[in-house]
């Protein structure tokens, strides 16, 4: 019976996500986007359900629970693999309806496991098969809301490859971008104009408010990381005052975004953690000799490159700053002589006179 049913419910699984994948449809309820995709999966689920809680009871109940709850992996694996493969050809409301269809399904598992685990005198169950179960159910809730996450940082890569990537990143440090002034560059601010729009739509379309902030943070760890690989890969040819300028510049338009506390409260812990980074570009570039270290120190835990690129930039200042300190030296021993040589003369004239 268990072999029987275990390969029932991977060809109906199987066909489920084959006919979720070849059709990618989606329908609104209340304006958020859905599949049928969980409806399809618990449909073939209920019967196996329904057995085991209106005629088994024991250890033959747990067995069929399990098993039922074993299939899961089954669907979670086939579903990941459609999203993974496919996700950079969604349409943005299908891509938020798979999404929602992960959190359906953690849902529906936990509806089923408190109908079962709220009473288990009924089905005969024991104290050990009931913290097995727990454990079961429990795992496969999080594996459908790990799933929500990945699909969540999927979204947010989809945005940068499809719009963010060559409209942003592909224009700034280019010789158009470095003929204009600083505040000139309307690069960051197309940046967070386009975000906006999309984070506006995504909150709206995902239904689970903590799956939005997952792809917000996802967001924010793209577009600071490419960022940072911008700088690297392009290598401004400049003085390093002069690029902490264009750098100031662009994250300062991203701070008035991210930081803005009423907006995105929900992730203060995270921009807070990566504009420390992001500042620390134009700190490093420009501060003076013997503060670097302690001023670029946010940069050297994973940003090698960077760092040595700074520092090649920061050399010729060096230089310069030494020049200057040195000039500065000559005729600071220059005054300190004329000044001498006053007094010896003011001195001598005393002498003179008395």
């Amino acid at each position: 019976y268990m072999k029987t049913c275990r390969d029932k419910l991977a060809s109906w699984i199987g066909n489920i996500v084959e006919n979720e994948s070849s059709k990618r449809e989606y329908f609104m309820v209340d304006k958020v986007p859905r599949t049928h995709c969980p409806q399809d999966l618990f449909t073939a689920l209920n019967h196996q359900f329904t057995i085991a809680t209106q005629q088994l009871r024991g250890t033959p109940f747990v067995s069929v629970i399990g098993m039922i709850l074993e299939a899961m992996d089954l669907f979670k694996s086939l579903l990941e693999t459609h999203i993974v493969e496919n996700c950079g050809e969604f349409d943005d409301e299908y891509f938020c309806a798979m999404l929602n269809s992960c959190y359906d399904v953690s849902q529906k598992l936990k509806e089923k496991s408190d109908a079962i685990l709220d009473q288990p005198d009924l089905y005969r169950i024991s104290d050990a098969d009931i913290t097995n179960l727990e454990n079961q159910f429990d795992d496969r809730i999080c594996l459908f809301t790990n799933l929500g996450k990945h699909c969540a940082v999927l979204l947010a890569h989809k945005i940068f490859n499809d719009v963010l990537r060559e409209n942003v990143f592909a224009v700034m440090w280019s010789d158009a971008y470095l003929k204009r002034t600083p505040d000139e560059n309307e690069e960051m601010r197309s940046l967070v104009l386009t975000l906006s729009e999309f984070f506006d739509d995504f909150k709206q379309w995902i239904e689970e408010a903590y799956f939005y902030w997952e792809m917000v943070k996802g967001a924010v760890h793209i577009i600071t990381d490419e960022y940072i690989a911008c700088i690297v890969s392009k290598k401004p040819n400049m003085d390093s005052e002069r690029l902490a300028q264009y750098a100031r510049a662009d994250i300062k338009v991203l701070d008035e975004f991210f930081g803005n506390d009423e907006q995105f409260g929900d992730i203060k812990k995270l921009w807070h953690t990566k504009s420390k980074i992001l500042d620390a570009i134009p700190g490093a570039l420009e501060c003076e000799l013997g503060f670097f270290d302690s001023i670029a120190k946010p940069l050297f835990a994973n940003n090698d490159k960077l760092v040595k690129y700074i520092r090649s930039l920061r050399k010729k200042k060096e230089k310069k700053d030494k020049q200057e300190m040195a000039a500065s030296a000559i005729e600071d021993e220059d005054e300190q002589e004329q000044r001498k040589n006053k007094t010896i003369k003011k001195f001598k004239q005393l002498i003179t006179n008395k």
